[in-house]
């Protein structure tokens, strides 16, 4: 995936994160699976398992969302970084520089 590509993804999750539908869906559903697991009985082992697993679910699409944000968000700072024309560390600090 290009850079460009990246920083448009990473700003496409943000906007989906500050949705305040998609905001709305997440706590629904994140409220329903810990009622399943609140009112599942004592001896439902396989019931509270169910629920770990689609609280987990859920973390994981919240997760994935956050982490493109975050991705993108370096990605920006990578292009800013080379609009600037700084392409490694050693361009700016010159005791790095490769020695030939």
């Amino acid at each position: 995936m290009s850079i460009e590509a990246e920083v448009t993804r990473g700003a496409h999750a943000e906007r989906l994160l500050s949705d305040p539908l998609l905001k709305e869906a997440f706590e629904l559903v994140e409220n329903h699976i810990l009622a399943m697991f609140r009112n599942a009985p004592l001896r439902d082992s396989e019931g509270v398992v169910k629920s770990k697993q689609l609280l987990h679910s859920l973390s994981l699409v919240r997760g994935a969302l956050e982490q493109a944000v975050r991705d993108g968000k370096v990605a920006a700072h990578t292009l800013e970084e080379r609009k600037r024309g700084v392409s490694w560390l050693g361009d700016v600090w010159q005791s790095r520089r490769q020695r030939k």
